[in-house]
């Protein structure tokens, strides 16, 4: 998926050198404007476009005939792969959230060369601990390292802050965009051309008419502000990582009657904790269970924390009970697992449709 993302940031750029006025064209102000400016749009499409769920809706069936490797993977867990949080050493391949990462280090190194602060020699080096230090990484040779990029033996020294630049313009032209009509809705019905002609009108027109900082107060009503880029990231993100599904509330509702049920049945029981019954047998079975479950789940619930907390002392009491007087029937042991059975394969089937559904 490298590639295609490499692609649309590149379509990035072209588009907006495409779009810029005819009448500018062959002059010197018929091209776009700072490379702050330039990377906003790139990073615009390849991030907060190609990566956007809304995008890859439509797609994701036609994706699936050019790539076999997408068959076995549904809409949802790729659209989270597109987007997982993962430290790696190429920056190019870099989630959204370690990719600023990336800028710094290269833009620590680059200070240090033009202060004559480090001998050439010895960059691989200063690279490596500089990677380790923000990255928690260590290459393995220079490809995946120091050599990674072009600019440097192209010249383009103090390059790299303009992709974190671009990425604050963009997240603040994202939220102006916004106001003006609906994005995710667009990207559905696959209308681009709404998206790009904003941006041709906004900004791309104008070539270097008029400086960046200008063109910016005029789209957004103010001067570059951070604060936009780091609510996209979180806002996007928390979706991603915190989303309960609705085969998640299903699971939930069922371990709450469960408790429910097991308090219910063995209320003589935890009032006396002295013999228990061939119903507490089973419904303790199940009460383990239930907490078994939401640990494993790691669903963040209040209520199921809650109970936790008030009543693990009597839970741990009644298993070690049980265990220690009953003698329990091998059978009631099939019974149990075979519920089990049944309500995990009824939960996977409604994953599926809801996948399916999605699709």
């Amino acid at each position: 998926m490298s590639t295609i993302f490499s692609i649309i940031h590149e379509s990035g750029h072209g588009i907006y050198e495409q779009q810029t006025a005819d009448e500018l064209i062959d002059t010197l102000l018929g091209k776009g404007g700072s490379m702050g400016l330039h990377e906003s749009q790139s990073r615009f499409m390849e991030n907060i476009i190609g990566a956007n769920r809304a995008f890859w809706k439509p797609l994701y069936t036609k994706a699936r005939e050019f790539y076999p490797f997408l068959k076995d993977i549904e809409f949802e867990e790729f659209y989270k792969q597109i987007n997982r949080i993962e430290p790696g050493l190429i920056r190019v391949e870099a989630d959204e959230l370690t990719y600023s990462l990336h800028i710094m280090l290269r833009y620590e190194i680059e200070k240090m060369l033009i202060n004559g602060e480090v001998n050439m020699d010895d960059l691989p080096k200063i690279w490596n601990e500089k990677v380790k230090e923000y990255l928690g990484l260590e290459p393995k040779n220079d490809s995946e390292g120091l050599m990674q990029d072009i600019h440097w033996y192209c010249g383009l020294i103090g390059y790299f802050p303009s992709y974190a630049i671009g990425n604050a313009y963009a997240s603040q032209i994202y939220n102006s965009m916004k106001k003006d009509f609906d994005v995710d809705k667009a990207l559905e019905n696959q209308d681009l051309k709404k998206i790009t002609d904003w941006l041709g009108e906004k900004i791309h027109k104008y070539g270097l008419l008029k400086d960046t900082p200008t063109i910016i107060k005029e789209v957004t009503g103010e001067e570059l502000n951070p604060k936009y880029y780091i609510e996209y990231l979180k806002e996007k993100y928390s979706k991603i990582t915190q989303k309960i599904t609705k085969v998640q509330n299903i699971l939930i509702i069922a371990i709450i009657i469960s408790i429910i049920g097991v308090i219910a049945l063995n209320v003589k029981d935890i009032l006396k904790l002295l013999f228990w019954t061939e119903s507490a047998v089973l419904s303790s079975a199940v009460m383990q269970l239930a907490i078994t479950t939401v640990i494993k789940s790691k669903v963040n619930i209040d209520g199921i924390k809650i109970f936790n907390d008030a009543f693990s002392n009597i839970v741990v009491t009644i298993i070690k009970d049980i265990l220690s007087k009953i003698n329990i029937i091998a059978v009631k042991f099939i019974i149990v697992y075979f519920i089990l059975v049944v309500i995990y394969a009824i939960i996977i089937l409604s994953q599926k449709k809801e996948e399916n559904q999605n699709n």
